[in-house]
């Protein structure tokens, strides 16, 4: 069955060691879909995501705000609006705003890595 939802709408996952940005799952297995998961991120400006890699590649597409993803080596990459990011497995990477406003941000992974991130 085909489902239309608007984001806003479903409750935003903050974690507590790390306020200042939120996820939102709103395509995955708790949907019907084990396929993939597509979750919408929000973090604040001048804040980071946790540096981290894992096993599973990830899509990401910049809806607004701007920043940039830093690699191992600490080179930063910048993203702007619209902007779409290939991130390879066991790729060491951090996303950074760097901008005045949020940076909003669709990240695709895997189903089967849905419940370890």
């Amino acid at each position: 069955m085909i489902e239309i939802k608007n984001y806003k709408d479903m409750e935003p996952f903050v974690p507590e060691e790390r306020p200042w940005i939120s996820k939102r799952v709103v395509i995955g297995k708790a949907h019907g879909n084990p396929s993939f998961a597509m979750r919408i991120f929000e973090l604040q400006p001048g804040h980071t995501s946790k540096s981290h890699r894992h096993w599973w590649e990830h899509g990401v597409y910049v809806i607004s705000g701007s920043g940039a993803v830093k690699a191992e080596d600490g080179t930063e990459l910048p993203l702007s609006k619209g902007d779409v990011v290939y991130i390879p497995q066991e790729e060491h990477h951090q996303v950074c705003n760097t901008g005045s406003e949020v940076l909003s941000f669709i990240c695709v992974i895997p189903g089967n890595a849905e419940e370890l991130d």
